[in-house]
């Protein structure tokens, strides 16, 4: 009597470590992030880059990957990445729709999503105010800046002009001047 119930035993044992084998036999990786800001913005889009490694050694290049990021409302908002550079490399555009602490993770299907903590993001800062506009020139000073500069430059001209007439009648008056006193010596 005790033999069946045994043997039931021992075959649930069997079929419980063989069921589990599968899951066993490969499948862990992790996942190294590039360079990331030191502050987050709410509101900002940032692209977080990072490589996934199986085993922790080579680059998975066929993860259906995302950056998942949850509040402490337990609100959560998922970023599809997208392969990018080297093989296993990825890059999510990732933005914090609000102020406060998050909790993200690397989702690296067909891997177990990796925690990567928690992050404090800051307020949205203030758009900054716009320049004030020039003040535009009025029509009268527009034409001032160019009738004045037209106006020197005509009055320029005439003083040659004028100059040029007044040497040329002293030259006329000196030779004539000059004729009649050699005419009387």
């Amino acid at each position: 009597m005790l033999r069946r119930p045994l043997l039931a035993l021992t075959a649930a044992l069997l079929l419980l470590v063989w069921a589990a084998v599968p899951t066993l036999a490969g499948g862990w990786a992790i996942t190294t992030l590039d360079a990331v800001p030191n502050d987050f913005e709410a509101g900002q889009s940032y692209s977080i880059g990072y490589t996934i490694r199986q085993h922790g050694v080579h680059p998975y290049p066929d993860a259906a990957t995302s950056i998942r990021i949850a509040d402490a409302d337990g609100r959560t908002e998922l970023f599809r990445a997208r392969p990018e550079g080297e093989p296993g490399h990825y890059v999510a555009e990732v933005r914090f729709p609000a102020a406060g602490v998050w909790q993200w993770e690397v989702d690296q299907s067909p891997f177990a999503p990796q925690p990567l903590g928690t992050v404090q993001v800051a307020p949205a800062s203030a758009p900054a105010a716009p320049l004030p506009a020039a003040p535009r020139p009025s029509l009268s000073l527009t034409l001032l800046r160019v009738a004045l500069p037209v106006a020197a430059l005509g009055a320029l001209a005439l003083f040659a002009l004028r100059l040029t007439a007044l040497a040329r009648r002293a030259r006329t008056v000196g030779a004539a001047d000059l004729g009649a006193l050699r005419a009387s010596d």
